[in-house]
């Protein structure tokens, strides 16, 4: 049974900390510039501004900012600074059986990915949404709007409305994924997360059509394809290599799926484009691809304790 955290309440405060590449001191600014503006208490761990070549500081530098974080009975949501890189290399160094014994809120998407999927494999709920790195973008108060809705416990509706159904059907399962490159890595690990009958969700950028098809690739061949109830797509900008692939998304998407009977929808507000609306990682979602416009609902994500 997955551990949802206690929702977001005002009295509590958001941390803070990188557990992935080094950030800008002039987005964290802004970003506690955002919160006071919006009556929000927050907290920047000092790990934050730390340096080990690209990485935010060392591994036991990480670790000790969330061993910092979760034993504070003030903190109420931890959110990682940015993305990057070496967030996987995190994963041997944290205590996750003692984190999710007191569970909080964790959000992050990108490398951050690794994290997401790892807790919820050891039982605890978190939610793939909007970080500090994203503050400059023109829509992140709609989104952070969105996810505090959704950790307040005011939300379990995803929007959908503007995706298109790529098949048909309906599922129900537990809501996984995030980056496609990032999850990739966690498959045969333990930190893999219990993916069958699950509603997978994956997303990617900058990278070539020919790496997304790679990398799909590999999914179906290690069964991961034949294992869920449903997959939701969202956002996946592509790089340019100069030389066209020929084969479209569509197309690709298309040879990896084809004898599948499973709803899949592409093009949900999620990624590293313009949208990035949060969706929880680990509780039990509800997928309706029967009609004309996709429908995806979930269990509550958060507690009233």
């Amino acid at each position: 049974m997955m551990i949802t955290p206690p929702k977001f309440t005002d009295d509590k405060t958001i941390a803070v900390l990188a557990p992935s590449s080094i950030t800008t001191n002039d987005r964290i600014k802004k970003t506690e510039t955002y919160f006071k503006n919006n009556k929000l208490k927050s907290f920047i761990h000092s790990q934050t501004y730390f340096e080990y070549n690209q990485s935010a500081g060392t591994n036991a530098q990480k670790r000790k900012a969330f061993d910092d974080v979760f034993s504070r009975h003030d903190i109420g949501m931890i959110i990682a600074a940015g993305g990057g890189n070496r967030a996987l290399h995190l994963l041997d160094t944290l205590d996750f059986k003692m984190h999710v014994g007191a569970p909080k809120i964790f959000m992050g998407y990108s490398d951050c990915t690794a994290l997401l999927n790892a807790f919820a494999a050891f039982g605890m709920v978190t939610f793939h949404g909007p970080m500090p790195s994203r503050i400059e973008h023109p829509n992140f108060n709609e989104e952070f709007s969105y996810a505090l809705d959704i950790v307040r416990g005011n939300e379990r509706t995803y929007p959908l409305e503007q995706s298109s159904i790529f098949q048909k059907g309906k599922a129900h399962g537990t809501l996984l994924g995030g980056n496609l490159s990032v999850f990739l890595k966690l498959i045969g690990t333990k930190y893999e997360p219990d993916l069958n009958g699950a509603i997978l969700c994956l997303e990617d950028v900058n990278d070539e059509l020919s790496w997304f098809d790679r990398d799909l690739w590999h999914l179906r061949q290690m069964g991961i394809l034949n294992k869920i109830s449903g997959l939701i797509l969202g956002s996946f900008s592509k790089g340019d290599s100069g030389r066209p692939y020929g084969f479209t998304f569509e197309d690709i998407i298309q040879e990896h799926t084809n004898d599948l009977d499973i709803p899949i929808i592409t093009n949900a507000p999620f990624g590293h484009a313009d949208k990035l609306y949060a969706f929880p990682v680990g509780v039990t979602g509800y997928l309706d691809a029967s009609g004309t416009i996709p429908k995806l609902t979930f269990d509550s994500p958060v507690s009233d304790d």
